[in-house]
């Protein structure tokens, strides 16, 4: 299934580890810590976002941005920054999930 620049197949297999790491947490045990179900959630949603955006936006290609972008200084410490909010956002969503 090719939607402009959307390969099911594509994005399938690139995101084939997480959803098995998260699949993998998830899994019911009677010994799984609290901590692991919240961080498996989280991957969860990252994954279902990232397939949900390239669904909803095709043409829209971050990886071209990323390139332009750090060819500065300025650039790289914004895609850096931006990578360091997005990380710390799943782990204050796995967080959140604890309470």
């Amino acid at each position: 299934m090719q939607i402009h620049n959307f390969n099911l197949k594509r994005e399938a297999v690139r995101l084939l580890p997480v959803m098995a790491v998260a699949g993998l947490i998830l899994i019911p045990d009677s010994s799984s810590a609290v901590v692991w179900f919240a961080m498996g959630i989280s991957l969860l949603l990252v994954g279902m976002s990232h397939l949900l955006r390239k669904f909803l936006f095709p043409y829209l290609d971050l990886e071209r941005f990323a390139e332009k972008a750090s060819e500065t200084a300025v650039g790289a410490a914004i895609i850096f920054a931006s990578v360091a909010y997005i990380l710390s956002t799943i782990i204050s969503s796995s967080i959140s999930l604890l309470r």
